[in-house]
């Protein structure tokens, strides 16, 4: 039997992939299904939100403030500011508690720098958290309009397993901005084809495209 009786997803994903939107439109359905659920923001860096997050990390960590004091470059400040927030983790533990079997869904975004999670150890104690009391779901985003060649195809889906072994939770990824009317343009391997078919292409080629990357 399930112990858990709220879901909890964590949107991953490069800057500018699509997460904060995504959420957003999830937001705008649950309201309409009258599905009840709790939005998390932990972009220390966002300074606009299209929807009121119920737990915002931008209430208890000042960015302005770490950038004056710890003279750090950006994104050196947005892992500052997620590791001065696990200073906090009792009082996580403690909403999560009072919250996780009152309500059906928890939405997290996160920031797009993907250190938080690839090696960091504040994304590794936030997603373990989440695991304690939720049915955890992590959701990468991939921007397909960054996938028109193989290897930044290849680049994304590295990162994506890499951080699939370190979260170590259900793992869902999203192809985001696959847009109708540009479908035949942004595709996996190259403008000109409509349809990408693995078995058609040259290993040797592929193999020495996979190479290049490194």
């Amino acid at each position: 039997k399930e112990k858990f009786t709220s879901s909890l997803m964590v949107f991953i994903g490069s800057g500018g992939s699509g997460k904060t939107s995504l959420i957003y439109s999830i937001h705008k359905k649950f309201i309409i299904k009258n599905i009840s659920h709790f939005l998390i923001n932990l972009d220390p860096s966002n300074k606009f939100l299209p929807f009121v997050p119920n737990l915002d990390i931008r209430d208890t960590i000042n960015l302005d403030y770490i950038r004056k004091n710890f003279n750090l470059g950006p994104n050196a400040i947005i892992l500052t500011a997620l590791n001065l927030y696990v200073t906090k983790i009792n009082q996580l533990i403690e909403i999560f508690n009072r919250l996780s079997n009152s309500l059906s869904y928890f939405l997290c975004d996160t920031p797009g720098q993907l250190e938080i999670f690839l090696w960091s150890i504040s994304g590794y104690i936030i997603i373990n958290i989440f695991k304690i009391f939720f049915k955890t779901y992590t959701i990468y985003i991939i921007d397909i309009k960054k996938c028109y060649s193989l290897k930044l195809l290849m680049v994304n889906l590295l990162i994506a397993t890499t951080i699939a072994y370190r979260v170590k939770s259900r793992f869902i990824m999203i192809w985001n901005k696959n847009d109708s009317n540009e479908k035949d343009f942004y595709t996996y391997h190259s403008n000109h084809a409509k349809i990408l078919i693995y078995d058609n292409e040259n290993k040797r080629d592929y193999l020495l495209e996979i190479y290049d990357i490194f």
